[in-house]
C-alpha cells in the first residue's frame, strides 16, 4: 500500500538538500511519517 504525501516544491528542494548534508534526516523522516500515519489511523 502507497501513500502519497504531497510537498510543496519549496519542501521538496529543501529536503534534498538536507538528505544531501545528512542522511539521518532520510530515516527521520520516515520514522516521522510512519508514526504520523499510525497515530491518523488509530483517531479514524
Amino acid at each position: 500500500m502507497n501513500i502519497t504525501i504531497r510537498l510543496t516544491k519549496v519542501e521538496v528542494e529543501m529536503l534534498k538538500e538536507l538528505q544531501k548534508k545528512d542522511n539521518r534526516y532520510k530515516k527521520g523522516l520516515e520514522v516521522k511519517v510512519k508514526s504520523d500515519l499510525m497515530y491518523d489511523h488509530k483517531q479514524c
